[in-house]
Parts: structure tokens; sequence; C-alpha cells
């Protein structure tokens, strides 16, 4: 599947998502609350918001525009399971509370994977 079919399932995802988030819409989202959504999977709302986020970093990351990548790009082997990535992500997010601020999504998700995946 190429980036532009995943950027629009990812689109169309957020909006059944962010129907079902309510009032997370209005607002834009801190790395506390990712970090909620995603310590445990308390419920399918949440998980799907975890793995929402999460997943659209991790497809941002691996661009090769700067614009998208925020200049952090990361390099995802072939066959690697998403749901190990979204996984390493939620154990970083839970190991590193004093980390999380209120930093941007993308810049959470890139110091969660950068170590492993950060393309050479």
């Amino acid at each position: 599947m190429g980036l532009k079919v995943r950027t629009a399932v990812l689109f169309v995802t957020a909006c059944w998502v962010f129907s079902l988030a309510g009032s997370h819409v209005a607002r834009a989202v801190t790395g506390p609350e990712i970090a909620e959504w995603c310590a445990g999977y308390p419920d399918a709302v949440r998980r799907s918001l975890c793995e929402l986020y999460v997943g659209s970093g991790i497809e941002l990351l691996q661009s090769k525009d700067r614009m998208n990548n925020a200049g952090r790009r990361i390099c995802i082997p072939p066959g690697t399971p998403r749901e190990a990535l979204i996984k390493k992500v939620s154990d970083w997010l839970a190991a590193n509370p004093g980390s999380i601020g209120k930093a941007k999504m993308i810049y959470l998700v890139a110091d969660a994977l950068e170590p492993e995946y950060g393309c050479r």
C-alpha cells in the first residue's frame, strides 16, 4: 500500500475516531493524553486513539520529506509488525513520564523509536 493510500486511510480513520472522541477534537492533544490512551488500553476508544496518533507519527517519521518528519526520519525494516512499534512507543511513554510534558506527538514517537530505527 502506497504512502498516499495509507495517508487517506489514516485520515478516514481519524475522522471516525474523532467522531467517537467527542471533546478531544476541539483542542490540541498533549503528550500526557497520548500516554494515558496508550497505557494498558483501558477501552476501545482509547486504544483506537493511541493507535491512530502513534501510527500517524510512525507514518510521518518514515517520510523523506522534512516537513512531514520534522527532520527526524526513522527507517523501519519491512515486515516489522506495527503493533510492536506501537507497544515500543507506549512502553517508552510509560518509562519516561518526565519527558512527555506538552511535546508534540511526532517528537515523542521519534524519541521512542530513533534509538533503534533511526536512519543511518
